[in-house]
């Protein structure tokens, strides 16, 4: 009996031995380098990395990481963190991120992914329109922000929109509420209402998304010919807050009144109109086109109006 207890105390003895030596590691003290530093195991769990799988794209769509060069992007492929998308004119992509999230990024669109952990989902939009179906996942928050404006949606479940015009944001909330913030204070976008954010300033008050938006004024001026033959004609106008100009496929910068004005080159030489289109947070979108005459210098007033029908 006395040489099993031996027997017994030495092989639990060798086990504490083994469970010290392989699976046990003790933070090391204070100011002692060469240890194994653990963190806690909600932090680990909540620092994984994730993936964004597209799930379809429709025209010319391109991906890069970091400032390497650009590349197609087809459904299927996995997009990871401090990668990017842009769409050209007419072109869309649609992402499913975590379980059940999905993103549309809209043509003329370009998005960084910034941060797809289990914590956070963090994006960053330098231009263009997102459509986002963002479901909850306990903790988990939906970031977006707007390249170089300091502003931030945020919402841990909606399906809402955001664009950004490179010196505005605006958020339009279907389902859900969204959070959206600016240097200098925060508001809360609910089912049904849009607010926008100026560089660097407040947010303004959330208003009722209206049916059918303000038309977009646009004033043409005809240029001369013998002054400019390289200039197709000179399109200037305004737009309501937070929405977007086009001109030909490029953004417009619209001034803080939503007010542009835009110089257009005769490029190729037999180019004979111009695309001219605006679209809101909420994917409302409509185009017109102003002809190309530089032998009328007269003024034209071109009004083009909206239709109720909404873009996805």
């Amino acid at each position: 009996m006395v040489e099993v207890a031996a027997a017994t105390l030495l092989l639990l003895f060798a086990a504490f031995l083994l469970f010290r030596r392989i699976v046990y590691q003790p933070d090391p003290p204070p100011g002692i380098s060469g240890g194994r530093a653990r963190a806690p195991l909600a932090a680990a769990v909540g620092s994984t990395p994730e993936e964004a799988v597209v799930v379809s794209v429709t025209g010319s769509v391109q991906r890069a990481r970091g400032s390497g060069e650009w590349s197609m992007l087809a459904a299927g492929d996995r997009l990871q963190a401090d990668e990017s998308i842009r769409t050209a004119m007419g072109a869309r992509a649609h992402l499913r991120v975590g379980d059940q999230s999905h993103l549309a990024v809209t043509e003329s669109t370009q998005v960084t992914i910034r941060e797809l952990t289990r914590a956070v989902h963090r994006f960053r939009l330098d231009r263009g329109r997102l459509a986002v179906d963002y479901k909850p996942d306990g903790e988990r928050v939906l970031k977006i922000e707007g390249e170089g404006t300091g502003a931030v949606a945020e919402t841990h479940g909606a399906r809402f929109s955001v664009l950004s015009t490179g010196s505005t944001v605006a958020v339009a909330t279907e389902l859900g509420s969204v959070k959206l913030r600016g240097t200098q204070g925060e508001v809360v976008v609910a089912g049904g209402q849009t607010a926008t954010v100026h560089s660097g300033e407040s947010p303004n008050p959330p208003d009722a998304i209206a049916p059918v938006p303000v038309p977009l004024l646009l004033k043409v001026a005809g240029t001369i010919a013998t002054d400019d033959e390289k200039l197709c004609t000179r399109v200037s106008g305004s737009a309501g807050s937070g929405a977007e100009v086009l001109v030909d496929g490029l953004p417009v910068k619209l001034d803080r009144e939503g007010r542009f004005s835009i110089e257009v080159p005769r490029a190729p030489k037999d180019k004979e109109r111009v695309l001219v289109a605006m679209r809101d947070a909420a994917g409302r979108e409509q185009s017109g086109t102003v002809p190309c005459d530089p032998l009328d210098p007269r003024i034209r007033h071109v009004g083009i109006d909206w239709d109720a029908e909404e873009v996805p």
